[in-house]
């Protein structure tokens, strides 16, 4: 049974657009089956330790490259999407190699991945004559003809189904990965890079490898986002704004302004039931007796008090009773 139950469960996903046709649900259902194999895509690389902050540059090639190549040149998305692959992989190639040949691994990697996409986003914007700049890009709608030339679908149903495809292909290749020599590799390097090379492990090739494969599924992507969506912009298909700046919900107050942003709260480093726990910039300075909070908010921390209770300090009278006579 156990064994049977993927199979019903991936029936019962093909079977879902023939039994409820709501056009809303089923937009909602696409694009939660785009963004997974995009996020599938991404943690190719990240559950083997390499965090990557720049795959919305993969994604932004894949959309851009495939859209313009339709509205320039009159290339299929057919051809498109694998040269906007290609592209991607490319990219991930040129920023990758050197950073793995030169041992450019943790935090520091972080940071390259973290520039390319912000260059990618810039490219992107400026380019405006042909990419629409922070305006958007719309692929030109197909005149005439089979729209499978095209891939300009106006069904839902048949969008799902693609997405879906997508997704599970991204679920398969996942699985082999899994299962193949290059799964232990990984793990070994994300160890112990030095042990992995000593053992025969060919650190640079192996991690190339799985870049190269995460650069190229999240162009998929983005090219898929681009055909679904027609209309790409910068701020949805590249950027690092969505990771590096999470939102938080709206106080009452600054919603009855009008104010969507979050107002700014006071850090702390302390624990107690008013920080909640949240990170601060105080520091160990102790704040001058008669402070206000204002000034202790700034950057001192309180000056600490005695614990309640009984006094440990002795005074000189009892000093003089527990001395011999």
């Amino acid at each position: 049974m156990r064994r049977a139950l993927p199979f019903i469960a991936g029936a019962a996903l093909v079977a879902l657009p023939f039994v409820y046709h709501a056009p809303y649900p089923l937009h909602i259902l696409v694009m939660i089956l785009i963004w997974s194999f995009a996020y599938t895509s991404w943690s190719m690389m990240g559950r083997f330790g390499l965090v990557s902050l720049g795959h919305g540059g993969f994604m932004g090639i894949g959309a851009y490259v495939t859209a313009l190549l339709w509205n320039h040149a009159g290339v299929s998305p057919w051809i498109g999407i694998p040269v906007a692959l290609v592209a991607g992989g490319l990219l991930a190639v040129v920023v990758a190699y050197p950073c793995f040949r030169f041992r450019i691994i943790g935090h520091y990697f972080a940071l390259v991945t973290l520039a390319l996409s912000g260059i990618v986003l810039q490219v992107i914007t400026a380019t405006r004559d042909w990419t629409g700049g922070s305006l958007g890009y719309t692929p030109e709608r197909y005149q005439g003809g089979r729209p499978l030339y095209a891939l300009q679908f106006t069904s839902k149903e048949v969008w799902y189904l693609i997405a879906l495809g997508v997704w599970a292909a991204g679920l398969y290749v996942w699985r082999l990965v899994d299962r193949s020599m290059m799964r232990y590799a990984l793990e070994a390097i994300s160890e112990d890079e030095d042990g992995a090379a000593a053992t025969g492990v060919h650190v640079t090739a192996e991690k190339l490898k799985i870049t190269v494969l995460s650069a190229v599924m999240t162009a998929l992507a983005g090219a898929l986002y681009c055909q679904y969506q027609m209309f790409i912009s910068p701020d949805t298909v590249s950027g690092i704004a969505i990771s590096l700046h999470p939102r938080e919900p709206a106080r009452p107050e600054a919603a009855a302004r009008g104010d969507a942003r979050p107002e700014p709260r006071p850090l702390s480093l302390s624990r107690g039931p008013a920080s909640h726990g949240s990170a601060t910039r105080s520091t160990d300075r102790p704040c001058p007796d008669g402070a206000s909070r204002s000034a202790r908010g700034a950057g001192c921390a309180p000056t600490p008090r005695p614990p309640r209770g009984r006094s440990t300090r002795r005074t000189p009278q009892r000093a003089a009773r527990r001395c011999p006579s």
